[in-house]
Order: C-alpha cells, then sequence, then structure tokens
C-alpha cells in the first residue's frame, strides 16, 4: 500500500514533466511487456522471489494507469460539470474491475492464468501499436 502511495505520489510529478499522454503509452509498454514476460515465466510462479515479485508489480498497475488516463479523461472535461465528469469516470474504473474480475473468473474455467495474462499482454501491444499508428503526425513547418 505504501509502495503504491509512492507510486502516485511519483507519479504525479512525472505527469506534469512528461505529459499524461506520453506516460500514458509509457504505461501501457510497461504494463504490456509485464504481462508477457510474467506469464512467459509461469513455470517459476511458485518461486516466491518471482511470485511475489509479480504481485507486487502487478499491484501496482491500476494506480500507475489511472494516475497517467485521470488528467486525459479530466481534459475533456466540460466547465462546471466536471465533478459530475470525474464521478462517472471512477464509476466506469470501479465497474471495468468488477467487470473484468468476472471475465478472468469465468475465463479460467476454460484456460489457465498463463494464457489469460499472455492474451491481455497481446491486446496491449496491439492497443500501443494502433496509438502510434493513428496517432496524428504533428504539422509541418515551411522554412522561410
Amino acid at each position: 500500500m505504501l509502495l503504491s502511495f509512492g507510486v502516485l505520489m511519483g507519479g504525479g510529478v512525472l505527469v506534469d514533466r512528461l505529459g499524461a499522454g506520453q506516460l500514458q503509452r509509457w504505461v501501457l509498454v510497461a504494463l504490456s511487456a509485464f504481462l508477457l514476460i510474467f506469464s512467459g515465466l509461469s513455470a517459476f510462479w511458485a518461486t516466491p522471489a518471482v511470485g511475489v515479485t509479480g504481485l507486487i508489480l502487478i499491484s501496482l498497475a491500476d494506480p500507475l494507469i489511472s494516475l497517467a488516463a485521470m488528467p486525459l479523461l479530466m481534459a475533456y472535461c466540460r466547465p462546471k460539470i466536471e465533478g459530475s465528469q470525474f464521478t462517472t469516470y471512477m464509476a466506469l474504473v470501479n465497474l471495468c474491475t468488477v467487470a473484468a474480475s468476472y471475465l478472468n473468473g469465468w475465463l479460467l474455467q476454460l484456460t489457465t492464468a498463463p494464457v489469460i495474462g499472455f492474451g491481455c499482454g497481446i491486446v496491449l501491444v496491439g492497443l500501443v501499436a494502433a496509438i502510434y499508428r493513428y496517432r496524428p503526425a504533428p504539422p509541418l513547418v515551411e522554412a522561410i
């Protein structure tokens, strides 16, 4: 819990320096790499060093994603209704957490946890690739 708090505090400084969009891309790349690597190491999950490290790192994913996403979402807020929109964003985050838990429970009846983690990593890699592919190019500046 203290580690998550420290990440949130340090992440706030990173958001201010890098910008929310850049931090969001970094978080998605890091999370996708973690999911792919950790799922590939599933044979070693019983080893305390690997298992505990993986659990600690994955527990940081939610605060990091929220830290990077909230400034982006709040930038879309309309004046005078920011509070309502923030409440809606938080409700959606909570709904997605519950839906993900339900989906994971259902998927665990069909497959194993490493397969689910690897699949999530592949989905995130696709998302990051789409972000980079469809990101609008900055306007060209003509030399005078």
